[in-house]
């Protein structure tokens, strides 16, 4: 299994996942309907908290993740208050979309990154 890249960056999220030994509950999102692939990653580093599924392979997830680090102050929602924002507006969810697949990527309060690749 290939490395995650190393990030030269700030981190994406405000609040990075804990670092105890307490199991987080991850969402099923197998039982999403109409996905085909999945991917959990850590929000700070981009590493896989679990193996991906489906056909979402990890060299797509790690270019999604890419892509979210390069709107990375708006998921970090501190940086919204110098234009009258409230720490809740920070970006939670995008979606990339293309002719026969989206992916759809949502930043989880618990520091994680959750990926959903769909048919459309």
């Amino acid at each position: 299994m290939a490395q995650p890249l190393e990030q030269s960056v700030t981190p994406i999220a405000a609040n990075p996942p804990a670092t105890s030994n307490n199991t987080t509950t991850l969402p099923d999102l197998e039982s999403i309907p109409s996905q085909i692939g999945t991917a959990v990653l850590h929000s700070t580093t981009g590493a896989p908290v679990r193996p991906n599924t489906g056909q979402l392979t990890d060299a797509d997830a790690q270019i999604l993740y890419r892509m979210l680090l390069e709107v990375g102050t708006a998921l970090d929602s501190s940086g919204n208050k110098d234009m009258g924002g409230s720490e809740d507006e920070g970006l939670r969810r995008v979606t990339v979309g293309f002719h026969s697949v989206s992916y759809n990527m949502t930043v989880g309060a618990e520091g994680y990154i959750y990926i959903v690749k769909c048919r459309q």
